[in-house]
Order: structure tokens, then sequence, then C-alpha cells
């Protein structure tokens, strides 16, 4: 390793839009296997909540209480799912991700630029929605 070079790894991110069957998981999955990226997906983490793999019982009485009534999630909680997911992946080293089922509404997208831009996920970052 020469001296003075950075050897810090810069995050990369991948973001997959999509309509419902449009191929957005297959696409991801293949990225994880293929080419190393760490796929996160809100389906993902809400089968994780369910068994008892990721959160709380908090977690797990939200995301039933959405499956069986299609309530709305809490205010700011899908993206502090992801957050949190986001962060372990980021301790355990990982920085290449991919990223599939968020966000689906404005204000998900909103959220999604919040946490790119707090994770430093990539260098710059300028939008208006």
């Amino acid at each position: 390793m020469s001296e003075g070079k950075n050897t810090l790894k810069k995050p990369n991110l991948i973001v997959i839009f999509g309509p419902p069957g449009s191929g957005k998981s297959t696409q991801s999955v293949l990225l994880e296997e293929k080419m190393g990226y760490k796929y996160i997906s809100w389906g993902r983490i809400t089968r994780n909540i369910m068994n008892g793999n990721f959160g709380s019982d908090d977690d797990k009485r939200i995301v039933l209480n959405d499956l069986e009534h299609n309530f709305f999630y809490p205010e700011k909680y899908i993206k502090n799912k992801v957050l949190e997911n986001f962060k372990e992946e980021l301790q355990l080293g990982n920085t290449n991700f991919v990223i599939d089922g968020f966000p689906k509404r404005l204000q998900e997208a909103k959220e999604c630029i919040e946490i790119i831009k707090e994770l430093k996920l990539i260098e710059c970052f300028t939008t208006k929605i």
C-alpha cells in the first residue's frame, strides 16, 4: 500500500425503482449474489422484523397491524428502520448497497435523500422534490 493514499472505500449505492412484478427484487438479489452488494429492501426488513431477526416487539406489532389492517406506518417509521439497517451494515464494513421497495411515495423519496445525505453514501447530492 502506498503512503498518502486514502484506504477507505467509497460507498456505492444503487436504487431500483419500478412497478410491482418488474424484476426489482430479482435484479437486487443478483447484484447481491454476483457483485457483493448488500441488498436492503423494505420487504426484507419487514420479513426480518416478523421473524424476530430485526427490530423490537413494538416493530413487530406495527408491521402486523399494517399487514392486517392496511394502515399507513407511523411518520418516519420506514425511514428510521431503513436507516437503522444501513447503520448496522456500515458497522459490519459493507459499503456497496442496492435498495429496492423504498421509496414508494414522495415523502419516502425525500426521506431516502435524507438517509443518503446523513450517511454520506454519495459525495454530492442535490435535488428538489
